[in-house]
């Protein structure tokens, strides 16, 4: 595989991309994006001629979601059984259209994480349907795409991954849209070597101004009233640990949901990020709907997230099911999942190396195999140069860890972050002053959080 190239080289092939052909188009013919949809679905491992013969007369009598149930999956294999996997294709048309029919009123809906949601759609479905429809700006990475592109230098990772394709995060600020494989493959031929379009001369690592490590927790926001609470057994206003066979119950049992990225150190980082900071995220997820949705929203708000969702992963990805009540109470249940399962595999010692400032969230020093994530990401970072801290997060993890949280603040942090409670616990005294001016003794900086008596900030 080529060196990568450097942005503003990808930015000069795109440049040249659009103006071979400024406005390119898809050849999968369709009347609206229900029938895009479907097209694209079936064109998994097939040509796009072979599923345009087969869709033509399919189109004419099941141009809509509730048609298509009309026909049914046996009268959809009539006319698709010349398509590759036409049987799984078909149960998937089905499933989707029923979907789209009782969860969004027989509409398609223009998000990428419910297009992702709806069977037989990937990403890569779903960004040929952005592109294409509504001409957001997506780009669809399939495997020749990525060959290609790692031939010339595109990407430096060996298999695609949303967000880890440098080629695609430039298209997204330029408004030439994706050509298909030929027509990419026929410009390229065109340009010269692509090292010789280089501007900035040698490449380097990325540096980031700020790195996180922490619970990548999808936040599921859903309206309940008391009634609905009281029915589920939650209890109101507070925020819960859960097991996986509660979750998926809870999970299910909401309605008009709304989901964001979420998790402490995330929110900081995503903070850091619409400051206008290079950002980075290290979290773990799998590779199932909710992982892909948080990989997927990280990198649209221009955060770095560092690692492909797992797709052998042991736990399913986290979420906090979050019940928003009429009177304004939340009432969280939160499941861990494989989040807290992250290890020093997760942490890019190149990530770490180049990080002027990374933050680490306390709520994985649970576990050994987090507590060696951080303390090796912390010596990489300060070894480069950087600058390390952390969130405590929870004073009974502090009870469970404390005498490993006092080593690692004294011995590898630069900075350490709590609140009156969390630094107290640090040397099991009530005093927070005195607590605050012991772990000042081991620590550069520290920052306790005070409620409504503001911010102690104790630098030495």
């Amino acid at each position: 595989m080529a060196r990568q190239l450097d942005y503003h080289t990808i930015r000069e092939i795109f440049t040249r991309f659009q103006a071979a052909e400024p406005e390119p188009k898809g050849e999968l013919e369709h009347v609206n994006a229900f029938t895009l949809v479907v097209a694209v679905a079936l064109s998994a491992q097939a040509t796009d001629a072979g599923v345009n013969k087969a869709t033509r007369a399919l189109f004419q009598i099941a141009d809509t979601p509730q048609k298509m149930l009309d026909l049914g999956e046996d009268g959809l294999i009539e006319h698709i059984k010349t398509i590759g996997l036409f049987r799984q294709k078909a149960k998937n048309v089905i499933k989707l259209s029923r979907i789209l029919v009782d969860q969004h009123g027989g509409e398609v809906p223009n998000s990428r994480a419910a297009l992702q949601a709806l069977p037989g759609v990937g990403r890569k479905t779903a960004n040929v349907v952005l592109n294409m429809w509504w001409r957001y700006p997506a780009q669809a990475v399939d495997t020749h795409l990525f060959r290609q592109d790692g031939r010339g230098g595109g990407t430096r990772h060996r298999r695609p991954y949303p967000g880890r394709f440098p080629a695609a995060r430039a298209s997204l600020d330029d408004p030439a849209r994706p050509l298909c494989l030929r027509r990419a493959q026929t410009e390229m031929r065109r340009l010269p070597d692509p090292r010789s379009l280089r501007i900035r001369g040698k490449d380097s690592m990325k540096t980031y101004d700020l790195v996180g490590i922490g619970n990548a927790v999808v936040d599921v926001i859903s309206q309940a009233d008391d009634s609905f609470l009281d029915h589920m057994g939650i209890e109101k206003g507070i925020m819960q640990l859960v097991e996986r066979d509660r979750a998926e119950v809870l999970y299910d049992a909401m309605n008009g949901r709304v989901q964001t990225p979420g998790g402490s150190v995330a929110n900081t980082i995503a903070g850091a990020g619409a400051l206008g900071l290079a950002t980075a995220f290290i979290g773990r997820v799998h590779d199932d709907a909710l992982g892909r949705f948080y990989a997927s929203a990280m990198t649209d708000n221009g955060i770095d997230f560092t690692n492909p969702p797992i797709a052998d992963g042991e736990l399913p990805t986290s979420r906090s099911m979050i019940f928003v009540s009429p009177d304004g109470e939340r009432s969280m249940n939160t499941y861990l999942g494989i989040s807290s399962e992250l290890s020093s595999d997760d942490v890019s010692s190149d990530v770490a190396g180049n990080a002027k400032i990374m933050f680490l969230e306390g709520y994985l020093f649970d576990k050994d195999k987090g507590k060696t994530a951080f303390l090796e990401a912390a010596r990489d970072c300060r070894k480069g140069g950087g600058k390390t801290g952390i969130a405590i997060s929870d004073p009974f993890c502090v009870e469970r860890h404390r005498a490993d949280f006092l080593k690692l603040i004294e011995h590898d942090l630069d900075y350490v972050i709590g609140n009156e409670a969390e630094i107290c616990s640090l040397f099991e005294t009530d005093d927070v002053e005195a607590a605050i001016a012991k772990t000042a003794a081991i620590c550069p900086l520290v920052v306790c959080t005070r409620s409504g008596d503001g911010v102690s900030v104790i630098s030495g």
